[in-house]
């Protein structure tokens, strides 16, 4: 069965990321974002996010405390610890934080995309689809949750609509090597060996050094 693999969401997690980043620019639009001088909680909102992608949660729920703390309405410090909290397996802690992310912001799409892959994990996937609806209802143009939302279809074998999702993201970007491997994934289960190894070739042009692909378009060319 499909399963999404840890490189595939740490990659759609620096891809919300950077969203995240431009949101919480707009959240601190009274003084210049890049300027930390004069906004301290931007630097300290970057360092947070740089602790998380490389795997040191517990000091990234550091730093996004600290700003809470400093604002209490800012959406995006809750939804950026709650990942934080997420991919540290403290699973309550980041349902509540992307709670109060969606309760402070009811736009913020990325929130939704986070809860939804949350309530993946719980296998709750009518509560994960419904969110997943919501993010691309108020960003159609973010390929990513396309990709996670794709991901829970293939979760459930429903390939037809997984493929879909994951045609979606590509039309949106074109050079998303993420996207190809999801899609070659779904492929494969769903026993469309010459499409995967086409997306497998292609995420090989895209980048040479993807192992996890080059091993999928073996495992592809060998059952076709």
């Amino acid at each position: 069965m499909f399963r999404i693999p840890n490189f595939g969401i740490l990659l759609v997690t620096i891809l919300m990321a950077l969203s995240a980043c431009a949101q919480f620019a707009g959240e601190e639009e009274a003084v210049p974002f890049d300027d930390y001088t004069t906004n301290p909680r931007a630097s300290i909102y970057l360092r947070g996010l740089s602790y998380s992608v490389d795997g040191e949660y517990d000091k990234a729920i550091v730093e996004f405390t600290k700003i809470i703390q400093s604002n209490p309405q800012s959406s995006q410090a809750y939804l950026t610890r709650g990942q934080a909290h997420f991919f540290n397996d403290d699973y309550d802690k980041a349902f509540s934080d992307y709670n109060r992310a969606i309760r402070l912001n009811s736009e913020n799409a990325e929130a939704y995309s986070f809860r939804g892959l949350a309530y993946l994990n719980r296998k709750e996937y009518d509560s994960a689809f419904e969110d997943y609806g919501k993010a691309i209802e108020l960003k159609p143009e973010n390929p990513a949750p396309y990709l996670m939302r794709g991901a829970a279809f293939a979760d459930i074998s429903d390939y037809e609509r997984s493929i879909a999702d994951f045609n979606r993201a590509i039309e949106l970007n074109s050079e998303l090597a993420l996207a190809y491997y999801f899609r070659g994934l779904a492929y494969t289960e769903s026993g469309d060996y010459g499409n995967a190894v086409a997306d497998f070739k292609k995420i090989l042009e895209l980048d040479p050094d993807h192992a996890e692909a080059r091993e999928a378009l073996e495992d592809a060319e060998e059952a076709r």
